[in-house]
């Protein structure tokens, strides 16, 4: 994408030089000069020239904009999805002790959102306004997705705090069970809210593209059903 951003740019702007020549050339003194006949005539293929590699570099840059964004669009409710059950675990874990955390269900999840996160290069969005709704939206997002890179070593706190709550069982050590309870609880009710947060930036980015392009993407209630199809059997 930012090979044909460039080249947008300068074929514009020669193409901007190349007209003022052609507006120029006609109101020379020398313009019958037969040099100068040759050098309108060549002007004006080269104008013509670059009107079509302008054309050409301004369609491949927004086809090249679609399939990034189409991407981002799809990878971003996949990893929303695996949030959903993320969140759903923690909330149930909530209301039953949160020392009950289930990390073998928040685990796959965990992996899934890293293998989606990594599938999305960042690097190939280059638009042309830095500072449009959209530029600085996908920017947050890359933030967004650093973070969702390292979403498995979210949960080896967690995982360390039960280890230590299973000794402390063990050893019938009443108050250290406690505290651990106490740690974990809040490190889960933090971790929803995170995860809540994620959700609802996803969401925001989900909507949007999709009231843009309310014709190329399908719709948010179908989503689940067809994520649903596409898993392996286990």
């Amino acid at each position: 994408m930012e090979i044909y951003r460039i080249s947008c740019y300068v074929m514009f702007v020669m193409m901007l030089i190349s007209g003022v020549l052609l507006i120029v050339f006609p109101r020379l003194r020398h313009r019958e000069n037969f040099y100068m006949k040759m050098l309108n005539n060549l002007n004006v293929g080269f104008f013509s020239g670059l009107m079509v590699s302008f054309s050409v570099a301004l369609v491949s840059y927004f086809y090249a904009r679609e399939n990034f964004l189409s991407a981002l669009f799809q990878q971003s409710r996949y990893i929303y999805l695996s949030l959903e059950d993320i969140e759903s675990e923690l909330q149930k874990s909530s209301s039953k002790s949160p020392a009950l955390v289930n990390l073998k269900a928040i685990s796959a999840p965990s992996e899934a959102i890293r293998n989606d996160a990594k599938s999305i290069n960042f690097l190939a969005f280059s638009p042309f306004f830095r500072n449009s709704e959209m530029a600085l939206q996908v920017k947050t997002l890359q933030v967004l997705y650093a973070k969702f890179e390292k979403y498995p070593t979210f949960f080896t706190r967690m995982e360390f705090l039960q280890s230590e709550r299973i000794a402390a069982q063990n050893n019938y050590d009443t108050t250290a069970l406690n505290t651990i309870d106490g740690q974990i609880a809040s490190f889960s009710a933090n971790l929803r809210k995170e995860v809540k947060e994620d959700m609802t930036t996803l969401h925001s980015f989900i909507g949007k593209l999709k009231e843009e392009n309310s014709d190329r993407y399908i719709p948010w209630e179908n989503f689940k059903a067809v994520s649903i199809a596409k898993e392996p059997e286990k």
